[in-house]
Formats: C-alpha cells, sequence, structure tokens
C-alpha cells in the first residue's frame, strides 16, 4: 500500500466522519425548528450531503486495497454510484442557490413574511 494512499485514505475517512456527524446533527436540529422555507431548503441540505460524505466509502476501500476496485469492480455498482454522486452534487448545489436567491430576496425586503 502506497503511503499517498494511505494519508489520502485516513483524510477522507476523517472527513467522512465530520461531515457525517456534523450533517446529522443539523438534520436533526433543522427538522425540529419552526417549519419556512429556509428551514426545508436546510434540512434537504444536510440530508443531501450526509448521503454525500457517506458516498465516499468505496474511495476509501479503494485506497487501503491496494487500488484494486474493491466494490468499483461491479458496473452495476459504478453506475448506481456515478448517478447518485451526480445526483447528490447537483441538486445540493441548486439547493444553496434557491437558498442564496431566498435570502437575498429576505435581505432586500425585510417586511415581507415568510
Amino acid at each position: 500500500m502506497n503511503v499517498c494512499d494511505c494519508l489520502l485514505g485516513t483524510a477522507m475517512i476523517f472527513c467522512m466522519v465530520v461531515s457525517t456527524l456534523g450533517n446529522s446533527n443539523a438534520f436533526v436540529f433543522f427538522s425540529r425548528e419552526k417549519k419556512t422555507l429556509a428551514t426545508y431548503l436546510y434540512t434537504a441540505i444536510t440530508a443531501l450531503d450526509f448521503f454525500t460524505g457517506i458516498n465516499f466509502l468505496p474511495i476509501v476501500l479503494t485506497l487501503f486495497s491496494g487500488r484494486e476496485p474493491v466494490l468499483f469492480g461491479y458496473q452495476g455498482f459504478c453506475t448506481i454510484w456515478t448517478i447518485c454522486m451526480d445526483y447528490f452534487m447537483d441538486i445540493s448545489t441548486f439547493l444553496v442557490v434557491l437558498l442564496s436567491v431566498t435570502r437575498t430576496i429576505k435581505i432586500v425586503f425585510p417586511f415581507l413574511s415568510d
């Protein structure tokens, strides 16, 4: 096993743990808040980011197995994994843009109700 792969895999595991713990706590927090458009968006973003963090597990397995295609050796898994990654990233980006637009409207029109 390569030292760089070990360091990268360890860093990815650390990021996955921080991401899943942080996003799961944020999801619980926002799901208990008063239901507004912003809290719905925050809840959706944290859920997508949670699954995005977990979706890096196959890469970590590949790095720690000496770059052997552990799960990536299966065509079906590769197809599903690629679709999930593309979906998670695209929808998460769209939701952040939507959240930015709603917050901008709230700043421009402060007395407009939610």
